[in-house]
């Protein structure tokens, strides 16, 4: 029985040793994805891509369905090998893409870029693990709360290096924003690497091969139970992704926007973000995911038809740092309900499976936005994903339980 409550005791130490690093990790990881977050899309249209190029180009890179393919491995590698390494290792790539990112910019070969921007997608590995060891180290009563801290440290730091990213790049150029990225992110590595703490009890390593081929197989099927989840979580992405891929390549191109405007704007949208995230965490835990779903589309909706007949800078800022609303409430929802409806041992996975989906989706999604921009307006993406938001939230009212 000592040994029981000893036992019990170390883990509930290493739980709350692991939030707090977890929270110090967003708030770096903060600083530089901001920073780069503002400047990535300007950057890659300055250099003469089009803007449906663009969507393709995010679409298939980062979060797009290469990166989503990562995900869906790393989903694998978090349950079979573990959380904190999978994370180690991803962060690993990360380091060297924006290492190689920084050197693109003297070098000034596309081909480089390619790299350096595959070994960042590389770093989508940690996704899975990432929100596994945040539900894990938390009790199920607190989940919410907690994803909303890691989540609201995550976009603290935004509020003013958007700011920096912007007038930096328009300053001193871009290949600072990219050195920058790369000294934050080795930074983090060493600290998952000197304090994290596993959450999952790793097999053996003979057995690796084994397990991955079937995680493989269950990864390839759907529960009955949340293949609703599923549809509408797919549903959503697909819509996300006509806007969000070129957005600021939007607002750069057709807005006449600046860096330090777009900085602004994502400075307005993280503080938006800071300000509500723990509050929305708690009133996700207290009214459920469903109508908090249904608040966070409804919202998004409305914010797209607005941005897409305004053009006018103040007002813009005002609108897009209410867009925070429906992350705020949509992240932390799908990941409470993906974590309430699986068991531990298969939750990385189909953490993986979620995000994998999601970048099928995104992938057509975001060059359909480009080519619509060419070749119809610059409005009529904003349009089109304001009208598959008002699907997505009838399909949650009428789907979801």
């Amino acid at each position: 029985m000592a040994t029981i409550i000893s036992l019990s005791e170390k883990m509930s130490k290493d739980a709350e040793v692991n939030i707090k690093i977890l929270i110090i990790i967003s708030f770096i990881e903060g600083i530089y994805v901001n920073m780069v977050d503002v400047i990535f899309q300007p950057y890659i249209l300055s250099i003469g891509f089009s803007m449906s190029m663009l969507g393709l180009f995010n679409g298939i890179l980062f979060s797009g369905i290469l990166g989503t393919v990562f995900m869906q491995i790393g989903g694998i590698l978090a349950d079979i090998k573990g959380r904190r390494k999978t994370l180690i290792l991803s962060k690993l790539f990360e380091v060297l893409g924006y290492l190689i990112l920084f050197l693109t910019l003297y070098f000034k070969n596309i081909f480089i870029l390619i790299i350096g921007a595959i070994l960042v997608t590389l770093s989508s590995l940690a996704s899975p693990a990432w929100d596994a060891i945040i539900l894990e180290s938390s009790s199920k009563i607190k989940r919410g709360f907690t994803y909303s801290q890691t989540l609201f440290t995550y976009m603290l730091p935004g509020v003013i290096f958007t700011i920096v990213g912007g007038y930096t790049a328009d300053i001193y150029g871009y290949e600072i924003v990219f050195m920058l990225s790369t000294i934050f992110s080795a930074i983090i590595l060493l600290l998952e690497y000197l304090c994290l703490k596993e959450t999952l009890k790793v097999g053996e390593e003979s057995s690796f091969i084994k397990l991955f081929k079937e995680k493989m197989k269950l990864l390839m099927k759907i529960d009955k139970d949340i293949l609703n989840f599923y549809c509408i979580t797919f549903l959503d992405a697909f819509a996300w992704s006509i806007t969000t891929r070129i957005l600021f390549g939007i607002f750069s191109k057709s807005y006449r926007f600046t860096n330090i405007e777009l900085g602004l704007l994502a400075a307005g949208n993280s503080l938006t973000w800071t300000l509500i995230q723990i509050p929305l965490g708690k009133i996700i835990d207290k009214i459920g995911v469903k109508k908090s779903l249904i608040i966070s589309e409804t919202v998004g909706s409305i914010n797209m038809f607005l941005i897409s007949f305004i053009k006018d800078f103040k007002l813009i800022l005002i609108i897009y740092s209410l867009c925070a609303i429906e992350p705020c409430i949509w992240i932390p929802s799908t990941r409470k309900y993906l974590a309430d409806k699986t068991r531990v041992e298969k939750r990385g996975g189909e953490l993986g499976k979620f995000m994998f989906l999601s970048g099928i989706a995104s992938l057509p999604g975001s060059f359909l936005g480009g080519l619509m921009y060419d070749h119809i307006s610059h409005n009529s993406p904003l349009i089109l994903t304001g009208l598959l938001l008002i699907f997505v939230v009838s399909s949650i009212y009428t789907m979801l339980k």
